[in-house]
């Protein structure tokens, strides 16, 4: 039985304590499936979430993911989530007009890309989305105009070796009516449409279905929706929530 949490950041915290032999995430790299435990995917989070504090983002502050589903993604989510900033996520098919949009009625203030292509539409469009000081690359060469993921990695490492507990701390700050993240209809009929959702909605989505349909930490769930879908969404939530394991087929090349 879980014990009823009241926030996602709560989750986020407990994590840490699971079973080190217990995956949380398995992911491709190289055409080779790859396991991180509890324990790794926790200090990832940490450092994504330290690493994007060090650039300026502050609590409500809103962090775009702009990506195919990866672990990156997750890790990205709880980092930004922990440190009670929200996450606008952004499906990597979107038009340029909505990308545009989005950008800027979120008023995000970094974006997180996930490869070269990408990065190219945002070139296209960055000129028009001031409120974006920003940028982070999650594959691909180093360049004057964004920050990879490992040196976001790195800016995390750092910051947490001059307040060990910082991430933790603020996670223990997050209300359960906080806004987490802000998802945007796909704009068929019209712009897109942004709905904010809190800790609250997360948690009761999470604890309520999850445990309904029998899940446990023994399972293990292919995760192929894209996370700006609120069903891929509530799929990785439900995961920190009962601790079971998301297979990600996202290859990472290296």
């Amino acid at each position: 039985m879980q014990n009823k949490k009241t926030t996602l950041s709560e989750c986020i915290i407990q994590s840490r304590h699971r079973n080190v032999n217990k995956i949380a995430i398995k992911y491709k790299k190289n055409e080779t499936w790859q396991d991180l435990n509890w324990k790794k995917y926790f200090e990832t989070c940490e450092a994504v979430g330290l690493g994007i504090k060090e650039l300026g983002i502050c609590q409500q502050d809103k962090v775009a993911i702009y990506s195919n589903t990866r672990y990156e993604w997750s890790a990205a989510d709880l980092g930004i989530i922990g440190i009670q900033a929200v996450t606008v996520p952004i499906y990597q098919t979107v038009t340029l007009n909505d990308l545009e949009y989005i950008l800027n009625n979120s008023e995000a203030k970094v974006v997180i890309l996930e490869n070269p292509s990408l990065l190219k539409n945002w070139n296209l469009i960055q000129s028009r989305c001031p409120l974006v000081e920003k940028v982070i690359l999650i594959e691909g060469k180093q360049n004057s105009d964004c920050i990879t993921w490992d040196q976001l990695i790195d800016l995390g490492a750092a910051r947490k070796s001059r307040n060990e507990h910082e991430y933790i701390d603020d996670c223990k700050k997050a209300k359960s009516d906080d806004t987490i993240t802000i998802i945007y209809t796909s704009g068929t009929t019209g712009l897109p449409k942004g709905v904010e959702l809190t800790h609250r909605q997360a948690i009761s989505e999470a604890s309520e279905a999850f445990p309904y349909a029998g899940a446990n930490e023994e399972d293990i769930t292919l995760s192929f929706l894209p996370y700006a879908h609120i069903l891929g969404r509530v799929e990785h939530w439900g995961q920190l929530y009962i601790g079971y394991t998301i297979a990600l087929p996202n290859q990472l090349k290296k």
